[in-house]
């Protein structure tokens, strides 16, 4: 793959490009197959939720989807759109983060005398 990259990339480059100008999509690149795995060698076979799908995208989709991705978070970030406390789909943000960010608020809190209350919803299975 390495010795024909020169030959590919442009030609993968030119794919993606005319897929973002034009807008549209091409139906290949829509087209997906589809497979599924235990979750664990432990679990029920015989249950649906047993089962974690699977599924392959054309290389040029990805290709696609990659570029859509890395120039949104370009937009994003260059003009300022993106939330001050969101953590989720930030480079350099984890879920430690926001557990920070939320300890610092309540010990700031408590420090000046007030009460604090922490409300958690879990909505995962919602």
């Amino acid at each position: 793959m390495k010795d024909c990259l020169y030959v590919l990339l442009p030609v993968i480059t030119k794919i993606v490009n005319l897929s973002m100008t034009n807008g549209p999509v091409p139906t290949a690149m829509k087209e997906t197959a589809l497979s599924s795995f235990l979750k664990k060698s432990s679990v029920d076979r015989d249950q649906f939720p047993s089962y974690r799908p699977i599924f392959n995208l054309p290389f040029i989709s990805k290709c696609t989807e990659k570029v859509v991705a890395f120039q949104q978070a370009a937009h994003v970030n260059d003009t300022n759109l993106s939330e001050i406390y969101l953590s989720a789909y930030k480079q350099g943000h984890r879920a430690e983060t926001t557990f920070v960010l939320a300890h610092h608020d309540i010990m700031r809190v408590v420090d000046y005398g007030d009460c604090v209350i922490l409300l958690l919803l879990n909505f995962s299975v919602a």
